[in-house]
């Protein structure tokens, strides 16, 4: 793709050629993001060959590849729930309604229960929440 980007006859169609530099971009950051898994498991493949090695076990060694590896895990699971997300309309924003339903107090304690709930886990995810309408209910 980058050999295609550089042929001059690329630019003349300037939305495909906007389309094809987006996928490259997308493509090398899912590379970046394998690169480093690679790398963190080398590094913590070298630590529990060097805590091996050693005549009496270094926990310390050992305690940091076990580390690493949590870490590899993590960014393994990242990526695995991005590639679950490569539908037509994934990249696409969403809106969330929540209504509480017969239930009086309880019911609309719930929703705003789940209404934080909501808006911390897209919070904690890097999402920006945009709250569109909202009407409180009584308070007990």
């Amino acid at each position: 793709m980058e050999n295609e980007a550089a042929d001059p006859s690329f630019w003349s169609d300037s939305v495909r050629a906007q389309q094809k530099m987006q996928e490259l971009s997308t493509l090398q950051e899912e590379l970046r993001k394998a690169k480093k898994v690679a790398e963190i498991l080398d590094e913590a493949e070298v630590n529990l060959q060097l805590a091996q090695e050693e005549e009496e076990e270094d926990t310390d060694l050992i305690a940091e590849a076990a580390a690493l590896l949590e870490e590899a895990a993590k960014e393994i699971n990242a990526m695995e729930l991005a590639l679950l997300f490569n539908g037509r309309y994934d990249h696409a924003d969403a809106i969330i309604a929540l209504h509480p339903g017969a239930g009086g107090l309880e019911s609309q304690d719930w929703t705003e229960m789940l209404f934080r709930m909501y808006t911390r886990w897209a919070e904690r995810k890097g999402y920006a929440v945009e709250i569109l309408d909202l009407l409180p209910g009584e308070e007990a």
